[in-house]
């Protein structure tokens, strides 16, 4: 180990454009996270709604080289740890606020609520108030209605509280391999053994999108749950990334950037988009 640094020294002084370039350079870190980062290669490739943002900020940053990495969100957690590095969607919590800067929020998004077929709405209109929400607790409860779940997603206090609560249920269906969500949405279809899937409004747009199921569903958004959750770009927490993000914000303007929210809405079913609308007012007056 004594050795390491002074050749690490001799590096920076031989090759001082080295250093120098890792400060002007911003490795993007995605994960697979469709329709927000889309990763998979083809005509969707890089067309996701938070590679926009990603894509715009990066036109306005021209005095940095970008560099297009991808990882699972732990290992991009960790990358922000230990690394010069940034995430173009990040949830801001107390324990990541240590090691990441976070920019002013950038974006209103959808919690998960559940996706149904269009034709049983009669189903499930006990359970939902007069603005539109459903008690997923009256529907667990009261109800011999099947959920269906991917294993291992966290969904949300509430939601989670009725899975860990119930793990012998045989209202909850749980799917555990393959693209999860996409299968539990097929049984839903076919009207198989689940009668409603957990989920967010967009995951369902992007299957009709890609011609995977049919556009027979509807999304009710959860009583019991938070209205929205904001989303952050977040760069390492060190002079170089204050920097990176001081300038971001100045690019943003403390603003929703326009073609960033449309796409974001052209995700969302028909239905969800008007609340979104009502979310993005109460955060970007």
């Amino acid at each position: 180990m004594r050795y390491i640094y002074p050749i690490i020294l001799m590096i920076i002084f031989l090759f001082p454009q080295a250093a120098k370039c890792n400060d002007n350079t911003i490795n993007w870190y995605h994960a697979d996270f469709a329709p927000g980062i889309i990763n998979e290669k083809g005509h969707f490739w890089d067309k996701g709604y938070h590679n926009i943002l990603e894509r715009h900020i990066k036109a306005s940053l021209p005095e940095y080289k970008h560099v297009y990495r991808t990882a699972n969100f732990r290992r991009i957690l960790r990358q922000i740890q230990i690394s010069n590095a940034c995430s173009i969607a990040l949830l801001k919590t107390a324990s990541r606020e240590k090691y990441v800067e976070f920019s002013n929020p950038t974006m209103v998004g959808m919690m998960n609520g559940i996706h149904i077929l269009k034709k049983r709405i009669n189903e499930f209109k006990p359970f939902i108030d007069d603005d539109g929400f459903i008690s997923i607790d009256a529907l667990f409860n009261k109800s011999k209605l099947k959920m269906g779940i991917s294993n291992g997603r966290r969904y949300g206090s509430a939601i989670d509280k009725i899975i860990t609560g119930h793990p012998d249920s045989d209202n909850i269906v749980i799917q555990y391999k393959g693209e999860v969500f996409a299968r539990l949405i097929k049984v839903l279809q076919i009207e198989h053994g689940i009668d409603y899937v957990i989920g967010y409004p967009q995951e369902m747009k992007w299957l009709i999108f890609r011609g995977i199921v049919k556009d027979n569903f509807t999304f009710i958004p959860i009583k019991e749950e938070p209205r929205y959750v904001l989303s952050y770009v977040g760069c390492t927490k060190n002079k170089w990334g204050k920097k990176i993000i001081s300038k971001i914000n100045k690019v943003l303007k403390g603003t929703y950037y326009e073609p960033y929210k449309a796409s974001y809405q052209n995700f969302l079913p028909h239905e969800a988009v008007k609340l979104h609308n009502k979310y993005v007012r109460e955060v970007f007056p």
